[in-house]
């Protein structure tokens, strides 16, 4: 079972699009997706964080084609910016987890 936390302070359709990229995720090795509050908070130039058992050159195509379809299904484009990375990579998630926690005190 994946733990699921979702500030409900963040705006409806953003967290209505992350959920619809998480679900496109679903048959790939994914360990976590972080999502910033906002889709104009950026780390990295990313605004969602997928962190992956292996990051694998094959895996990162797929999560760059599941935030597309994702979009399309919502009828958007251009707005999710994921970056993939391998479980090794802590600081990444630090980054993402900080800017997400700032996030959440300016809302």
């Amino acid at each position: 079972m994946i733990a699921l936390l979702e500030d409900l302070r963040t705006r409806k359709e953003w967290r209505a699009l992350v959920r619809a990229f998480i679900e496109e995720l679903s048959s790939l090795p994914v360990r976590q997706v972080i999502a910033l509050p906002s889709p104009d908070d950026k780390v990295y130039d990313s605004n969602v964080l997928v962190v992956l058992e292996e990051d694998t050159p094959e895996d990162t195509m797929e999560v760059v084609k599941a935030a597309v379809r994702a979009e399309r299904r919502m009828g958007v484009e251009g707005i999710l910016s994921p970056l993939a990375v391998g479980a090794w990579d802590s600081d990444a998630v630090r980054r993402f987890m900080a800017k997400a926690e700032k996030g959440r005190e300016t809302a």
